[in-house]
């Protein structure tokens, strides 16, 4: 796992470029006048996240394409900000999308190196919490077996499940050794690895450490 720098890029430089990208002066009015709520919804993020409690943020339920989110945008708008917006080569925002994609050295935080960085993942996926499709605090660079398998979709709803958030999460996991490996003679010989974590941990950092390592197969990847 790997520790990365939080994102020099801020929600509303972000929220700015997105604008920038919307031709039709009425839309992209309407989206400016919902900034403020963005930025409501960002600190929620922060504190909670900084906090390791990100597991308790209040997603909007039910949940559906036409339902609102942040103001007047609904769902649909929300994610298409990102899947047309953010990540479209022919808008302005799309730099920023570049720049998020390599910030980690084109190696994914998530596994530690293993892979290589093909996309951005939303650590609070965008399918359920549309409101941080676009907020950079939110996009960790991912390579494909991490961004497309366990993690995908899936978010916590109790605090052993949380996976660990390379921006913001506690330096243990990232300072402290917690995977271990034994060398099986046996045949061509191989590697076994596993985790053992400090006594000094809480369990319930145990147990994150623990669902983040299973979660994403790492011990078949490494």
């Amino acid at each position: 796992m790997k520790r990365l720098a939080p994102p020099n890029i801020s929600f509303n430089d972000m929220l700015v470029k997105c604008s920038e990208g919307m031709e039709q002066v009425n839309v992209r009015n309407n989206f400016i006048s919902v900034f403020p709520t963005f930025y409501v919804k960002e600190q929620q993020y922060q504190a909670l996240s900084l906090a390791g409690n990100l597991y308790t943020y209040a997603k909007v339920n039910p949940l559906a394409n036409a339902t609102l989110v942040v103001g007047h945008l609904t769902k649909r708008k929300l994610v298409n900000l990102y899947e047309n917006n953010l990540r479209d080569k022919d808008k302005p925002a799309r730099d920023y999308y570049d720049a998020l994609l390599i910030s980690s050295g084109e190696r994914c935080p998530f596994c530690g190196d293993i892979g290589h960085t093909k996309n951005l993942d939303h650590f609070l996926p965008k399918a359920h919490f549309p409101e941080f499709s676009v907020m950079p605090l939110n996009l960790v660079p991912s390579c494909r077996d991490c961004n497309m398998g366990e993690k995908g979709q899936s978010y916590a709803t109790v605090a052993d499940e949380q996976a660990l958030h390379p921006y913001v999460d506690k330096a243990i996991f990232y300072q402290e050794q917690w995977v271990f490996a034994d060398y099986i003679d046996e045949d061509d010989g191989a590697f076994r690895y596993y985790i053992n974590c400090p006594d000094t941990w809480s369990q319930e950092d145990k147990n994150r450490a623990a669902n983040h390592f299973n979660s994403l197969a790492l011990g078949l990847r490494i």
